[in-house]
């Protein structure tokens, strides 16, 4: 059992966990935080909530992933591809303030959550076909411990920075998004050396059979 836990999949599919839930909390309380200390008004705050659409709306765009792929393989150059992009956008809500520059910040946020619901969906896919069956129960339980722990790096971590991390007198969230791009730029180092994509699976071969196929 502990040779089980202690496996390279296991591990892979734990920092899997840590890479896709990390980005769900920086769209989401807090985003929220910074904004209600930059005196948005709660209205508005509430309208961002709907950032979490692209986490149900990503069955429609899983077919094009399941069809299409990338170098280093067929899921984790997906998952490398996005972490990218979500380092990229992170550190762009760095760069605006909410009070002069909140549709750029709307816009943007908006980027992190497809990015970050497309790489759910290469993830989820990865760690079931890297897993035997025999071991898909405890990797699911590990795969959650690790999205826990990403949602508490960009969680209660961010926000005991912020309260940490002052300007002015005032929570230097800039800082504070840049300090978690790297918390996510962790996540191109982990899937590089994570276990490599099950080879024994092949890609639909036309778009129709990724869609009509499942």
């Amino acid at each position: 059992m502990w040779r089980e836990i202690f496996s390279r999949r296991m591990l892979s599919v734990f920092l899997m966990g840590y890479a896709g839930g990390l980005p769900l909390m920086l769209t989401g309380s807090t985003l929220q935080a910074w904004m209600t200390e930059s005196g948005i008004d709660l209205g508005t705050i509430g309208l961002f909530a709907s950032l979490g659409t692209p986490y149900s709306l990503k069955v429609l765009w899983a077919p094009l992933m399941d069809r299409f792929h990338f170098w280093p393989g067929r899921r984790r150059g997906w998952m490398l591809i996005m972490q990218l992009f979500l380092v990229l956008s992170i550190f762009m809500l760095s760069m605006f303030n909410p009070q002069t520059s909140l549709y750029a910040i709307a816009v943007t946020a908006l980027l992190v959550a497809i990015f970050s619901a497309t790489q759910d969906i290469a993830i989820d896919a990865y760690r079931r076909e890297i897993l035997p069956d025999s071991e898909l129960g405890m990797g699911s339980s590990l795969y959650v411990v690790g999205y826990r722990v990403g949602c508490l790096v960009a969680g209660a971590f961010a926000l005991w920075l912020a309260d940490r991390l002052l300007l002015d007198g005032k929570a230097n969230w800039p800082l504070v998004y840049q300090i978690m791009a790297g918390a996510m730029a962790l996540g191109l180092v982990f899937t590089a050396l994570s276990a490599k994509d099950d080879e024994s699976v092949e890609s639909p071969k036309t778009l129709q059979e990724a869609v009509i196929g499942p």
